[in-house]
């Protein structure tokens, strides 16, 4: 969920700092933890959308049509395929015409958590045709 959160964050204009590994990887290196609840000054967030961040329903039709654009499923193979439906699903099984399916999973280290190293995931990448020289909307 913290993906999630941080792309919210990021719709609505703020800045995002994600912490690879998160807090299971922070306690595993014995970083210190702390059980006080600090106490903040409270701010006023007076979040704009950020309309590159976002595809909206229409664009994502048209990009159904466009060389340009790479549809990314970050789902699994069986969401993808339409033969598991798993949190949330959508009232009718499968994918977007042309979608390319890599698992958000794939691209963090399965022991520690962490994200690849950036070779490694531009090779992921790449192998599944997603590149920088398109632009690329994931679901």
């Amino acid at each position: 969920m913290a993906g999630m959160t941080a792309w919210a964050f990021l719709y609505y204009g703020a800045s995002v700092l994600y912490l690879d590994g998160g807090l299971p990887k922070w306690t595993a290196e014995r970083r210190s933890v702390s059980t006080e609840v600090p106490t903040h000054e409270p701010r006023t967030f007076a979040g704009e959308a950020v309309a590159g961040v976002y595809c909206s329903l229409d664009q994502a039709k048209a990009a159904v049509d466009d060389p340009g654009t790479i549809l990314w499923d970050v789902r699994t193979p069986g969401e993808f395929d339409g033969s598991e439906a798993w949190w949330n699903p959508p009232p009718r099984l499968g994918h977007m015409p042309g979608a390319i399916q890599l698992d958000y999973a794939e691209l963090f280290d399965v022991e520690s958590g962490t994200l690849r190293p950036a070779a490694e995931l531009t090779a992921l990448l790449e192998a599944k045709g997603i590149s920088p020289e398109s632009a690329v909307a994931t679901y």
